[in-house]
């Protein structure tokens, strides 16, 4: 199963945690997921960078997300 878009044309993806969760925070409380980005790489998952420095990819499988302990 891959990552929802959630009604946008790609998954947004930021490299520093403290701007992630602050743009997170814009619509609720943030949680932060660490994605396995090489992993996705290697397995031939095209990125792209948007000119405000998001990272764009078409979809994350659930075995490249690492979710926080509970």
């Amino acid at each position: 199963m891959a990552c929802r878009r959630w009604g946008r044309h790609d998954v947004h993806l930021l490299v520093e945690a403290k701007l992630a969760l602050q743009v997170g925070g814009r619509h609720g409380r943030p949680v932060l997921l660490t994605i396995r980005a090489g992993d996705l790489h290697r397995a031939g998952q095209v990125f792209r960078c948007s000119a405000n420095g998001v990272w764009l990819v078409a979809a994350v499988r659930r075995n490249n997300i690492e979710f926080p302990a509970v």
